[in-house]
């Protein structure tokens, strides 16, 4: 057995104030044809201008939330220029400095083999 339709009352399960929840099942209601447009405006404590108006906002929301959409994630947004150049600069910097450091050690692991025991360290005594 199908579940009764529900109609404007869908909206108290969804989220919001109490106040836009109105507006919305009362607006709601002037659409499925169970409350007229006066019936509404005095609902709303509004004129039927002023319902129109929020009527048009509801429905335009409505589809704007219905267009079909990509699946999934949204992509990131592409760095600017500015913070690409500066990642690459410090990135660049980065390996730079690794291979300074790897030659440094480079030389001291040859004097090292090179000089052998001949080097004396401080503080020892022989």
């Amino acid at each position: 057995m199908a579940r009764p339709p529900t109609g404007p009352d869908l909206v108290n399960r969804l989220n919001g104030s109490a106040g836009a929840k109105h507006r919305a099942l009362v607006i709601l209601e002037t659409i499925a044809g169970s409350c007229s447009v006066e019936e509404a405006a005095l609902a709303l404590d509004c004129n039927t201008a002023y319902l129109h108006r929020l009527r048009d906002q509801l429905l335009d929301g409505m589809i704007a939330a219905a267009e079909p959409r990509t699946p999934g994630r949204k992509p990131a947004p592409p760095p600017n220029a500015d913070e690409q150049a500066a990642t690459l600069a410090a990135a660049n910097q980065r390996a730079s400095d690794a291979e300074v450091a790897l030659e440094l050690e480079r030389c001291r692991v040859e004097l090292a083999l090179t000089l052998g025991p001949r080097v004396k360290k401080k503080g020892r005594r022989r």
